[in-house]
């Protein structure tokens, strides 16, 4: 509740809207202003002790891509609804090590942690859905994929945030080579726009969808 607090206030301050999320297994969100008002909000939280190794996400709009400022309190950022020991996530891989592995002869498989229609609307080429329709479903998901157990798995979704849940899920029910992409789509477009993934990427703000640089189109949001 002081977290909440901390992050109304600051946001406010800094005159960002935004939706985020807390609890005590870490926090999640996106917020949204001009350029030097988040490097603003950037610093400030930097500043604290607890948020020094906070990571961010970022892309360029020209508009708002939230209409109001929404922070909430949840017994889970992420639900799944289950206990899960998040200390025993998979490893990071990089978005260029991940475009090495894509581009070289390397055997992996890509699997979407995201809803069905969140993969229908963009994905990486030749990446397998699980398919759900929310996170909650994930458990029920994996246990279909005893085959691919022991196989090279690189686990991706956004912005890594789910991919944190799953893999520790995952990891606790025997997949043996995991890995998550840091940063998720989101840094993967920035860094490389127009390849390896295809069509738009969906967000959970105002906008619905948010470019990748690729020419392909796969599905209408709805």
């Amino acid at each position: 509740e002081e977290m909440q607090i901390l992050f109304r206030n600051l946001c406010e301050e800094c005159g960002l809207k935004g939706r985020i999320l807390l609890g005590k297994e870490g926090l999640n969100g996106g917020v949204s202003g001009k350029i030097e008002d988040i490097e603003m909000f950037k610093k400030e939280l930097h500043q604290n002790q607890v948020f020094s190794d906070l990571t961010f996400r970022e892309q360029e709009t020209k508009e708002n891509s939230y209409l109001k400022l929404v922070v909430r309190v949840r017994d889970e950022v992420v639900v799944l609804g289950k206990p899960v020991d998040m200390s025993n996530k998979a490893e990071y891989v990089s978005p260029e090590e991940l475009k090495e592995w894509l581009d070289g002869d390397d055997e992996i498989i890509l699997l979407d942690t995201r809803n069905e229609y969140e993969y229908e609307i963009g994905r990486f080429k030749g990446a397998k859905v699980l398919p759900i329709d929310n996170f909650k479903e994930l458990p029920y998901a994996v246990e279909k994929l005893n085959q691919i157990k022991n196989k090279k798995i690189v686990t991706y979704c956004t912005g890594g945030i789910r991919c944190e849940k799953a893999t520790a899920y995952m990891k606790s029910v025997g997949f043996t080579n995991l890995f998550q992409l840091k940063g998720g789509i989101i840094d993967f477009v920035n860094k490389f726009p127009g390849q390896n993934f295809e069509g738009s990427l969906f967000v959970f703000d105002d906008r619905l969808v948010a470019d990748t640089g690729s020419n392909k189109k796969l599905s209408k949001c709805k």
